[in-house]
């Protein structure tokens, strides 16, 4: 029935009923446990309920009408993870969402409902919120590169010997770190500066190294 409110009309069930719960339970977006979001948690109290499917019911809470499953215990059919890295917790399954929170690589956390593209909804201290474990869980890939050391010949020169690594991976040979650096392009244009020490004129990285790849002077 449609009746006037403070707000302007308003719809509202003929007829409501209250049902005391007494336990702990959750509510969901929708009358379903596998397609509906976890919405809230409450301690056991009395509720308004404003509308029935089969046995879930409609209540009304502080924060708009949910769905509960009286007979749903705590806990039943919940999925643990394991999160093996530093993860974000989103308040939406969206990476443009409002960041909730920063977390620890932990275990037995809760999932409370799943997505096809990788987001799943878990408990946290701030309630449910959203992680992307296709993401999270994504392989990293390990080469069993050789290690070389930019010093002491090499102070500056950190990207042409994370090139050699590569390339002594790939190709099996052993190269000279020194003379492989100075195979680069360089662009020669020397330092300058004003009267107040501020950089007027130094190269152009486009065209090449610009400084010293030793280290020893600006070049």
């Amino acid at each position: 029935i449609k009746i006037a409110t403070d707000h302007g009309l308003k719809w509202t069930p003929l007829q409501e009923k209250q049902v005391y719960i007494d336990k702990n339970f959750v509510t969901f977006d929708k009358p379903s446990r596998t397609t509906g979001y976890v919405i809230g948690k409450y301690p056991p109290q009395t509720v308004t309920v404003v509308e029935e499917n089969s046995i879930w019911l409609k209540i009304r809470t502080s924060q708009g009408l949910q769905w509960m499953n009286p007979y749903l215990e705590e806990g039943e059919g919940r999925e643990l993870t394991y999160i093996p890295r530093e993860f974000f917790a989103y308040d939406s399954p969206n990476f443009s969402s409002r960041v909730s929170g920063k977390y620890a690589p932990q275990g037995g956390i809760e999932e409370l409902a799943k997505r096809d593209d990788g987001w799943v909804q878990i408990r946290t201290d701030k309630g449910p919120k959203w992680v992307n474990m296709s993401y999270l869980l994504r392989p990293k890939l390990l080469l069993n590169v050789p290690a070389i050391n930019q010093l002491p010949e090499l102070q500056k020169g950190s990207a042409v010997v994370s090139l050699q690594m590569l390339l002594e991976y790939y190709t099996g040979r052993s190269l000279n770190k020194v003379d492989f650096a100075n195979q680069m392009p360089f662009d020669t244009t020397r330092r300058q500066t004003t009267g107040d020490g501020k950089i007027s004129v130094w190269g152009d990285p486009d065209i090449g190294f610009v400084g010293d790849v030793r280290g020893i002077n600006y070049g």
